[in-house]
C-alpha cells in the first residue's frame, strides 16, 4: 500500500504541476491588465473598474479607485511611497496606498500610458506620444523622443543606465543617457510590434505581436527568436526567475521555458481563460491576469521552481488530520482568513470546494472513493489518503 501511495503521489505531481486557481473574491472586474507589488501588497489594474488591492496573496481584493476618472488601467508602478497608474486617458498617482488618486499632467491629459518604470530618482513613462521622464517624483514631466522613429511606446525596461523602449511597429530602441537620444536595436528581430519587455542582469526578453518571443544576451545588439513549443505568437507579458521564463499569450494561455526560451511547454491546467493580459511573480507565487475571468494564482514550486522568497506575515500554515482519513477530514489554517478549500483527485479533477471563514473546518469526505487526494487552501498544498 505504501508503494502504491508513493507512486500515486508522484503521478499526481506530474499531472497537477501546473495547477492554477482563481483568486477573485471581491474582484468584480475580470479583465486584469496589470500588476504591481510592494511588500505584502498586490495591486491590479483592470479594464472597467480601475484598481484593486490584496494584502493576503490574492485571497481577497478591495476596490481602490477614488479619484480615477478613466478606469482603463494599462500599467501600474510603485516608486517610493507613490503608486502610479497609467490609463487610456492620462496618469494618476496615489500617496495613500490607493485610497485616493490624483491626475498628473504627463504631457496631454489624453495620453495613453502603456508602461511605467523608474531608476534612481527618475521615472519613465511609455505613452502614445513617446517617452516622458520626471525627476521630481512625478510632479512635472519632459518629453524625450529624440531619434525615436515611432513614438507609440508599448513597453519599457531598464538596467543601470540602459533604457529599452518597445514600440508598436518599429521594434526596440535603447537610450544610454536617460532618454536624451535613442538608437534602434533590431538586429535579428523579424517582428517589430513589441508588446512586452523583461530585463535582468543576464538577458533582455521581448514579446511581440505576431513574432512570438525573442532573447538578447548582448544588451539588445542582437536578438534570437525562440518559439519552439510556443503555440501563440502574441506574447502580452513576460516574467522570469533565473533560467525559468513565463510567457502570457493572447489565446493559448501561459507557457514556461526552463532553458532560457529554447523550448516551451503549456502550463494551463486550472485556467478557464487562455487570453492572458498580464503575469507577475510575487514571492513564491505567480499571478495571471486574464481577459474576463480575473486573477489566477499558482505556486512557483508547482512548476519545480524553488529557492524563491517565501511569503511573510500572512502565511497560514495549513494542517490536516487525521491522515489517512475516514469519513471526515479536519483542516486547520491557524488564522481567521476567509478562503476556499479545494480537493483534487489524482487526475487533477476538482472533487470538492468549500468556502470557510474560520481557522478550523471539518469536511465531510464520506462520498470520496478510497485513494490519494490533494487539498489546496491559502496557497498551500497538502496530500492525504482517503481510506
Amino acid at each position: 500500500m505504501k508503494c502504491l501511495i508513493i507512486f500515486l503521489f508522484f503521478a499526481f505531481v506530474s499531472v497537477s504541476w501546473s495547477q492554477w486557481e482563481e483568486c477573485n473574491n471581491g474582484l468584480s472586474d475580470g479583465l486584469v491588465l496589470s500588476f504591481a507589488t510592494s511588500g505584502n501588497k498586490i495591486f491590479v489594474g483592470t479594464y472597467i473598474v480601475g484598481v484593486y488591492l490584496s494584502t493576503n496573496s490574492g485571497v481577497n481584493w478591495t476596490e481602490k479607485c477614488n479619484g480615477i476618472l478613466y478606469k482603463h488601467v494599462n500599467t501600474l508602478s510603485i516608486y517610493k511611497d507613490k503608486i502610479f497608474a497609467g490609463t487610456d486617458s492620462g496618469l494618476y498617482v496615489s500617496t495613500d496606498n490607493g485610497d485616493n488618486w490624483a491626475l498628473k499632467n504627463c504631457g496631454s491629459s489624453l495620453l495613453i500610458i502603456k508602461s511605467i518604470i523608474s531608476h534612481d530618482s527618475i521615472i519613465f513613462t511609455g505613452t502614445s506620444e513617446g517617452v516622458y521622464i520626471s525627476t521630481d517624483d512625478g510632479d512635472t514631466w519632459l518629453q524625450k523622443n529624440n531619434e525615436l522613429n515611432n513614438t507609440y511606446i508599448y513597453s519599457l525596461a531598464i538596467r543601470n543606465e540602459n533604457i529599452f523602449a518597445g514600440t508598436r511597429d518599429n521594434g526596440i530602441y535603447i537610450s544610454t543617457n536617460y532618454g536624451e537620444s535613442w538608437t534602434e536595436k533590431n538586429n535579428g528581430l523579424t517582428n517589430f510590434f513589441v508588446l512586452s519587455l523583461f530585463i535582468n542582469e543576464y538577458y533582455l526578453l521581448a514579446g511581440t505581436y505576431g513574432g512570438g518571443f525573442y532573447l538578447s544576451t548582448d544588451n539588445g545588439d542582437s536578438w534570437l527568436q525562440r518559439n519552439n513549443g510556443l503555440k501563440n505568437s502574441a506574447v502580452n507579458s513576460i516574467e522570469a526567475y533565473d533560467k525559468n521564463i513565463f510567457a502570457g499569450t493572447w489565446g493559448n494561455g501561459i507557457f514556461l521555458s526552463t532553458d532560457y526560451g529554447k523550448n516551451w511547454n503549456e502550463i494551463n491546467t486550472g485556467l478557464r481563460n487562455y487570453s492572458i493580459c498580464s503575469i507577475k511573480i510575487h514571492w513564491n507565487n505567480i499571478y495571471a491576469g486574464t481577459n474576463g475571468l480575473g486573477v489566477y494564482r499558482a505556486k512557483l514550486s508547482d512548476f519545480g521552481i524553488i529557492g524563491v522568497k517565501e511569503e511573510q506575515g500572512d502565511n497560514t500554515s495549513i494542517n490536516i488530520y487525521p491522515n489517512p482519513a475516514g469519513e471526515r477530514l479536519t483542516v486547520s489554517t491557524g488564522k481567521l482568513l476567509p478562503q476556499e478549500i479545494k480537493i483534487y483527485d489524482m487526475l487533477g479533477r476538482l472533487v470538492l470546494c468549500v468556502r470557510t471563514e474560520g481557522e478550523r473546518t471539518e469536511l465531510d469526505i464520506s462520498f470520496l472513493p478510497a485513494g490519494v487526494y490533494c487539498l489546496r487552501a491559502g496557497g498551500e498544498t497538502r496530500m492525504f489518503v482517503k481510506e
